[in-house]
């Protein structure tokens, strides 16, 4: 595969998470959502270059600087919430069995 072919399937991929990120609470919903696996996510929502490249903006603008802002704010939020979601639904999954 061409480097410019990888390119603009990662830019896709990056677009489809930011698609579904506002609906999601977790990194593990978005992958349920698009399909990506959760791994390339977290690479994709700490790549400064490929972010400004999909938003079309430099890494010095203030456009960029608020959008990782937002960023950083549902990844803090997510790995706080995360946990007890993933138990919520552990225990509703598991729910009047016996070990």
């Amino acid at each position: 595969m061409n480097n410019n072919k990888q390119r603009l399937e990662m830019l896709d991929r990056l677009s489809s998470i930011f698609e579904v990120l506002p609906k999601c609470r977790s990194i593990r919903e978005i992958s349920k959502s698009t399909n990506i696996p959760t791994s390339t996510i977290q690479t994709y929502l700490h790549n400064d270059k490929l972010i400004c490249e999909l938003l079309g903006v430099d890494t010095n603008s203030d456009e960029y600087q608020e959008f990782k802002v937002i960023i950083q704010k549902w990844l803090d939020k997510a790995k706080k919430e995360g946990p007890s979601y993933g138990n919520k639904v552990l225990q509703e999954r598991y729910k009047g069995r016996k070990r």
